[in-house]
């Protein structure tokens, strides 16, 4: 898709969080960029984490408690304490 509109490379918002195991991001989306021919722009933007959840809460903005897809959501509810 991005190829199509003219981007010559794409990455991900996943790369903010430092829940996510960026070794993996990085394999699968290397190969993703292999396959359509496109780049993956890889930069690790979890340096900034903690200061963008502080910048959320001092603004009042809403944060949840999970990425937000189904199977984060199943898990959200189904872990045990």
């Amino acid at each position: 898709m991005q190829k199509k509109r003219g981007y010559d490379a794409f990455s991900t918002t996943l790369l903010v969080s430092p829940y996510q195991n960026h070794e993996k991001l990085k394999e699968l989306s290397n190969e993703l960029g292999k396959k359509y021919n496109i780049e993956f722009l890889y930069r690790d933007f979890r340096v900034g984490f903690r200061d963008g959840q502080a910048k959320a809460r001092e603004l009042g903005l809403y944060m949840q408690k999970y990425c937000g897809c189904i199977f984060s959501e199943e898990e959200r509810y189904t872990q045990k304490k």
